[in-house]
């Protein structure tokens, strides 16, 4: 079987954005405490893609389909692409729930003796939620849009959450 260069750089893209979004969902899994299917799922397609592309690969060795290959190669990128993002959005999601929860539960005279960041990481989570909003609308800058949140803001939010998930014990007890 013998690859083009086009097929190893493309392949080596994919390597480096199947890491990344295993990075994520390992993070949102940490978050969310359940397996993140969409993004497993999307990673699933990522790997028949690249099986196909491999299969058309080996079928005519002497004139491979370049642009088919090419095409299920993309694909697959894009999908490592849509996990990371699928990802993000049920951590942040997550976040979102429990941060409401616990709002309701305990009410701020509790939250902020405990956790006085409570209103940055409130903040730092509309600001990401908003991102993720305008990459909707947006959709020729989806990509970068989620490379700024996962690069700038994603890892700090998840940060401070399971720091804030460290005082919940003191919340509790300051409600009681």
């Amino acid at each position: 079987m013998h690859f083009s260069e086009s097929h190893l750089t493309l392949l080596k893209s994919i390597q480096d954005e199947w890491n990344k979004a295993e990075g994520d969902i390992k993070t949102a899994e940490m978050v969310v405490h359940s397996i993140v299917i969409p993004s497993i799922k999307e990673l699933r397609y990522a790997g028949r893609r690249v099986i196909d592309a491999l299969m058309v690969i080996a079928g005519d060795q002497e004139n491979p389909d370049h642009d088919r290959i090419k095409s299920l190669l993309d694909d697959a990128c894009f999908d490592c692409h849509r996990a990371r993002h699928d990802a993000i959005d049920a951590a942040t999601a997550k976040i979102a729930a429990d941060l409401e929860i616990m709002v309701e539960k305990l009410g701020y005279e509790s939250i902020l003796p405990a956790f006085p960041a409570f209103p940055s990481l409130y903040q730092n989570l509309t600001d990401i939620r908003e991102k993720i909003c305008k990459s909707r609308s947006d959709r020729d800058n989806r990509d970068a849009i989620y490379s700024t949140i996962e690069t700038i803001d994603f890892r700090g939010l998840v940060a401070s959450f399971n720091q804030m998930r460290g005082c919940e014990a003191i919340m509790v007890s300051e409600k009681e």
